[in-house]
């Protein structure tokens, strides 16, 4: 369900990293598959290319939504903690796929 909410989405994209923690989530010996929402937004902020891969689309590929019936559902940035030294990942999803 993920999967497909978030590539039916304007500005979101499923990325190698989404399907990684999605691939651990639920397993007690891997916490590294749970996150924190930071925060929920309407339009995500654009994704510049020099910006790690996190979902978001880039600049140069984001597509208008123009005057669509229905608006695009809310996106949330997800903070999943490094492990061992490494930094965050951060990724962003479609609000329906966190449920």
């Amino acid at each position: 369900h993920a999967r497909e909410v978030t590539a039916a989405h304007p500005y979101l994209t499923w990325t190698q990293q989404h399907q990684t923690k999605y691939n651990v989530r639920g397993q007690r010996k891997d916490r590294s598959g749970i996150g924190r929402v930071r925060q929920t937004l309407e339009v995500p902020p654009i994704r510049d290319v020099s910006e790690p891969t996190d979902g978001r689309v880039v600049a140069t590929s984001q597509q208008q939504v123009g005057k669509a019936t229905v608006p695009p559902e809310p996106c949330v940035e997800v903070v999943f903690e490094g492990r061992h030294g490494r930094p965050p990942v951060i990724l962003w999803f479609p609000e329906s796929a966190l449920e």
